[in-house]
């Protein structure tokens, strides 16, 4: 029976401390009490007698025990300090108590009970002998430390290959890809736990230590494991040691290419030249000498196509001479200057454009003056009535002579009266015939007065445009304009005028540093936007309609802001223009000298 009862004890016991014991790899000492021992010594012989130890808590009625680790009884003599309760005086209300006692401690364990009905114990100072020959004891204290996980924060610490967000959070220090970790490597640096890191099929494992996301390094990055996966383009420059834009793939940029060129939004080996001679030119486009790609029915009448092909053309009809566009003409058309005129649509006086007759109502033009002329039976028309005028003046005054002669002499009155009837009756219907003449010569006088009329005023207005643009020039470059002045000049600038660059009516606006802008009736000046500038649809218009970009100016290159010819207009960077001095741009010259300033020759 006692067999069982001991057996089952013995499981217990070892079920207990399975249950109890320390699960974790990482632990650290705490101190759990301190233990008091009392080594004997012999003043006066050489005997040798074990430790007498003994456990005194101090704070409870427990009892007291003695440990003997000899063979033999000790007799001791000790002095045992309690406290004692009494009356409370100045806040004190227990006495210290110190009582001696002799006692003889066999070997094991002696337990003396606490045999007080009040206070508690406090300390043992003692003095042994044995067979009348007294020994010392002194008293040692000992620290006992049990033993602990180590905490980390306020929980247990973390064991290596256990998940973890910070390195605190683990007992090696450190959490390597969100795993505890202790390995070291051969440099003796941290890596991933037993060097595998569980990285995922999107993920790059790199030196056993990290985890480096797929496609996580952009254009121009220098990945760090050296994989082209890295690479959001899955490529890396065998020179420049980053992630770039393979040859032949679409790029933004010179810089995605690395060592590389950026042509025509596709890498390129060549500077100039598309990747294999092939630009990826749209359908609605043609390819140019194998580098660039140009809009198909871009270009109007009169301009000057760049590949030399008629496609580029918006008529598909082109001078084969001059590679320049010409316009459909229609059977009442004529094609002039890559343009149409309508036939016989000019008035007498006014000079054919391309120098046709068949431009001339009359179809005919004077060799002298280039004008258009009447029609040469025209004028012999006017000579035989002019004539025939003359004839019946000569007519009537004979008549009339020879009538005054009749009455005189033959005094016939019915037959000149009858005469004379008849006379007038031819005169009414020549002057019928002359005043309708006559009409029809003074329409065409009024007709010639009023187109010399309107000729003087074109070229008056023109003259009065001449000085007006003098007069402006002259109040936008002086330096010491007054407010007045200023407000005076800004009247004379914001007026409409038509412009020959644009062919369209524009505006100067202040808000613009006077640039010229497209002219829209009625809007406020305050409105106008930079679209609506004149000299940077014209250089689009010139070059291709390219696009401007952000931080790119359109120069006048002879400092006249109404110069919107082709020559005279060039694109600049911004931090390019800002260094111009424009102050000493007074001609084409001076301008191109400010120019080759900047490093640009022209």
């Amino acid at each position: 029976m006692d067999f069982k009862k001991s057996l089952i004890l013995l499981f217990t016991i070892l079920i207990i401390t399975q249950v109890f014991a320390l699960d974790c790899q990482y632990k650290q000492l705490v101190f759990d009490h301190i233990e008091t021992k009392l080594e004997a010594y012999s003043k006066d012989t050489d005997d040798e007698i074990e430790p007498i130890t003994y456990s005194l808590t101090g704070t409870e009625k427990v009892p007291l025990y003695f440990f003997n680790e000899n063979d033999f009884n000790v007799d001791i003599q000790y002095d045992l300090t309690l406290n004692k309760p009494t009356s409370c005086f100045s806040g004190q209300c227990t006495k210290k108590v110190t009582e001696n006692y002799i006692r003889t401690i066999e070997p094991g364990t002696n337990e003396i009970p606490f045999n007080y009905s009040y206070g508690n114990y406090i300390s043992i100072s003692n003095l042994a002998h044995r067979e009348n020959e007294f020994v010392y004891l002194k008293i040692k204290k000992e620290r006992i430390y049990r033993e602990e996980c180590l905490i980390c924060g306020d929980k247990n610490c973390l064991d290596d290959g256990r998940s973890c967000e910070i390195n605190n959070e683990c007992g090696s220090g450190y959490c390597i890809e969100k795993i505890c970790s202790s390995t070291r490597d051969v440099n003796n640096e941290i890596v991933c736990n037993n060097k595998d890191c569980n990285c995922s099929i999107n993920e790059i494992e790199f030196e056993d230590r990290d985890c480096i996301p797929k496609n996580s390094v952009a254009i121009g990055g220098t990945p760090i494991t050296g994989n082209p996966e890295e690479c959001v383009t899955n490529y890396i420059s065998s020179i420049k040691k980053n992630c770039a834009v393979p040859l032949g793939n679409s790029c933004t940029q010179k810089l995605d290419c690395a060592e590389n060129y950026c042509v025509m939004g596709t890498c390129s080996i060549d500077p100039i030249i598309c990747d294999n001679n092939n630009c990826n030119c749209k359908e609605n486009e043609i390819q140019f000498e194998n580098r660039t790609c140009i809009l198909k029915h871009s270009k109007d009448s009169g301009e000057k196509t760049i590949t030399g092909n008629k496609l580029e053309c918006k008529s598909e009809l082109m001078d084969l001479d001059t590679n320049i566009c010409k316009s459909i003409c229609t059977d009442n058309q004529i094609s002039c200057n890559y343009g149409c005129i309508e036939k016989y649509s000019l008035k007498n006086g006014l000079k054919p454009e391309c120098g046709k007759d068949i431009e001339c109502k009359s179809g005919y033009i004077n060799s002298k003056t280039g004008l258009c002329k009447l029609n040469p039976s025209d004028w012999w028309d006017k000579f035989w009535m002019i004539l025939l005028i003359f004839a019946i003046f000569i007519l009537l005054v004979g008549g009339g002579y020879i009538l005054h002669n009749h009455i005189l002499i033959l005094g016939h009155t019915n037959k000149i009266k009858a005469k004379i009837k008849l006379i007038k009756e031819k005169i009414n219907l020549t002057d019928k015939n002359l005043k309708f003449k006559y009409h029809k010569l003074r329409e065409l006088e009024n007709i010639k007065h009023k187109t010399k009329y309107h000729l003087d005023k074109i070229k008056e207005y023109n003259s009065q445009i001449e000085k007006e643009k003098s007069s402006q020039l002259k109040l936008l470059n002086s330096l010491k304009m007054t407010a007045e002045e200023l407000e005076i000049a800004e009247q004379k600038v914001t007026k409409p005028y038509f412009s020959k660059y644009a062919r369209k009516t524009v505006i100067r606006i202040p808000k613009f540093d006077y640039y010229e802008c497209f002219y829209k009736k009625n809007k406020p000046l305050t409105e106008y936007t930079d679209h609506n500038l004149v000299h940077r649809y014209l250089y689009r218009k010139y070059n291709g309609n390219i696009e401007i970009q952000q931080g790119e100016e359109i120069h006048h290159i002879d400092g006249n802001k109404y110069n919107n010819s082709k020559s005279n207009l060039i694109k600049l960077r911004k931090e390019q223009h800002d260094r111009i001095s424009h102050v000493n741009i007074i001609d084409r010259e001076s301008g191109l000298e400010e120019l080759r300033k900047i490093g640009i020759n022209i």
